[in-house]
């Protein structure tokens, strides 16, 4: 009986090894793979691409939309950070109505999916935008991506059209 004893806490012992082995493997394992280039990642699904720095533009065509958009790393490399560019707002704030700023924040709540309007002051600009991990960006995921940011800047119009406050 002894001997039957010494093989289970072997057994037991050599078990608890293996799940140690397993979760350190998992701890220090590589992280996911970032998109490897984005500038080609891009190319492919815009016709012509203009880089800015890191900053990539494109018009991205959805429906009868043709729209303004950029892609571009964040400084870690860790985020994929993509805008699509809207209406360029007045040069004087006081011309920018009360209202039309609180449906824009209204908006952001609703939106869902990490997607929020921002205010680009370089260029006085609204841009609708969205963070997305940079694991795994391929063509279809980039496409996919910009399509979403696409229909919600088309359904969103009427809340950040500068013609239509």
């Amino acid at each position: 009986m002894p001997h039957d004893t010494s093989f289970l806490i072997w057994r037991l012992q050599a078990g608890v090894l293996v799940v140690i082995i397993f979760c350190l493997s998992q701890l220090f394992a590589a992280p996911p793979e970032p998109t490897a280039d984005l500038a080609t990642v891009v190319a492919q699904v815009a016709a012509q691409v203009d880089r800015q720095g890191d900053r990539f533009d494109f018009m991205f065509k959805h429906d009868d939309w043709e729209l303004s958009m950029s892609a571009v790393l964040s400084v870690d490399g860790k985020s994929l950070w993509l805008m699509s560019w809207l209406d360029e707002l007045p040069r004087e704030a006081a011309l920018v109505p009360r209202n039309a700023l609180l449906r824009l924040l209204a908006t952001n709540d609703a939106m869902g999916n990490g997607k929020f309007f921002a205010y680009i002051p370089n260029n006085r600009r609204f841009v609708l935008q969205r963070s997305v991990p940079n694991e795994g960006i391929d063509e279809k995921k980039l496409a996919s991506l910009l399509k979403d940011l696409a229909e919600t800047g088309v359904e969103t119009e009427p809340v950040w059209c500068v013609e239509k406050w």
